[in-house]
């Protein structure tokens, strides 16, 4: 192996010499080898280029790793996740990610209890195929990104010096593209009608999912509308920010011309007409107030009839300490939630018999019912594409047309356009 190969050359310390002592030192060109033996002397110049060859050719399989950082993969995990809750510069929804992979990785054993520096890609595959019994490409993709992020910590940290992951490992693995299709179907007239029919019959429910319908708002966007978003006036609905699932509050808007703008969408006159109701039932209608903050007999009694009908009274069930007087099943006065969608809906669908969508097909239904009615020019996908907050006409057509708001809300062709809503 020659010299002018490796990253290191090899030094005398002349005082040693002198001195009788080892004199020969290594001098590395990686920062944390130089740091690793910046005091280790040898007594001859081969013995010291013996150990800085050893040292790379054992650095391919990473078993230079001094013993207090050969951690195994759980206990490193759970360092980096610890890591992910101080720092707080990342999501709510990535940090459950990270927990949900770490979950997986402390089930799967063989991997979990390895030592970082001891892993290689083939243990990697071994895991991923193991998860894959239930779980698409796609959502594999997901947790391969997650894995990568924990290795590049742990070669921060001088656990490892060889990272076991690579992009595209994933669609190597696994050529075959299983991600689920979307079935058309399930945003069609009928099945959308069928959901409906079965919802819920209070006020809170049937607004909900009205405009979700008559709007194509995000989720989490609906969930973060204040009544002073709503011009019931000039019949329009201002978006300006964005709840994502355990995230809080944050601005979710359009880059117009490198100025960051809010979007206006037209009101549909029957939603207009069922929001106003909702406004009159709901007791927490100020300006300042969400619009979906749950309320009704339904949010205080529905789990209390659960428990009813297995002949238990709701003293007897948090007395045995199944449920807490202040725990989420009495859930009125509180803020709506992705689960609340997810309850009201999975209810109605489970009634109807429909085709089970998500809340967010919804919102592939609006888009597609817009395409349909009037998307066959440019000029039209990009007032649709505005309506529903996207940068692009092709994520418009890429995502959403399945068939295949808006600069001026009063603009009449936009107008009419929600008008077949």
């Amino acid at each position: 192996m020659s010299k002018n190969k490796l990253p290191f050359t090899i030094n005398k310390w002349e005082s040693r010499a002198k001195k009788g002592w080892a004199s020969w030192i290594i001098k590395f060109d990686d920062p944390k080898l130089a740091k690793e033996f910046r005091n280790t002397f040898f007594k001859s110049r081969d013995e010291a280029r013996a150990k800085a060859e050893d040292i790379f050719v054992n650095l391919k399989t990473n078993k230079h790793i001094h013993v207090e950082k050969r951690f195994t993969v759980v206990k490193a995990f759970a360092e980096f996740l610890q890591r992910k809750i101080d720092n707080g510069s990342c999501s709510q929804d990535h940090k459950n990610r990270c927990n949900h992979v770490f979950r997986l990785v402390v089930k799967f054993k063989p991997l979990g209890n390895m030592n970082c520096a001891d892993v290689k890609p083939a243990d990697l595959s071994d895991f991923y195929h193991t998860t894959k019994k239930t779980r698409t490409r796609r959502t594999l993709i997901n947790h391969h990104s997650v894995m990568q992020k924990f290795f590049t910590y742990c070669f921060e940290q001088g656990y490892i010096y060889q990272m076991p992951t690579y992009p595209g490992m994933i669609r190597k693995l696994f050529e075959v593209n299983d991600s689920k299709q979307f079935n058309v179907e399930s945003i069609s007239e009928e099945n959308i009608k069928l959901i409906k029919d079965n919802l819920f019959d209070d006020t809170f429910t049937q607004t909900m999912f009205l405009t979700a319908i008559k709007t194509g708002m995000r989720a989490g966007e609906q969930i973060a509308l204040l009544w002073s978003d709503i011009d019931f006036d000039n019949g329009s609905i201002s978006i300006t920010k964005n709840i994502t699932e355990g995230e809080g509050t944050k601005a979710d808007k359009l880059t117009d011309k490198g100025n960051v703008v809010g979007r206006v969408i037209p009101l549909h006159p029957d939603l207009k007409a069922q929001l106003m109701k909702w406004k009159m039932e709901s007791p927490w209608s100020k300006p300042e107030d969400h619009v979906f903050i749950r309320s009704g007999e339904r949010f205080t009694n529905w789990k209390r009839s659960y428990w009813k009908r297995r002949n238990k009274t709701t003293e007897q069930v948090v007395a045995k300490g199944k449920i807490s007087p202040t725990s989420s099943y009495y859930q009125e006065g509180k803020l709506a939630t992705y689960q609340t969608l997810r309850y009201m809906l999975e209810t109605a669908i489970k009634e109807s018999g429909a085709i089970p969508i998500s809340w967010h097909s919804l919102r592939h239904y609006v888009a597609s019912k817009l395409i349909l009615t009037d998307g066959g020019s440019e000029k039209d996908l990009k007032r649709i594409a505005t309506m529903l907050g996207h940068k692009t006409i092709s994520t418009t057509q890429n995502v959403y047309a399945h068939f295949i708001a808006l600069s001026n809300y009063k603009d009449t062709a936009t107008q009419n356009l929600v008008a077949n809503l």
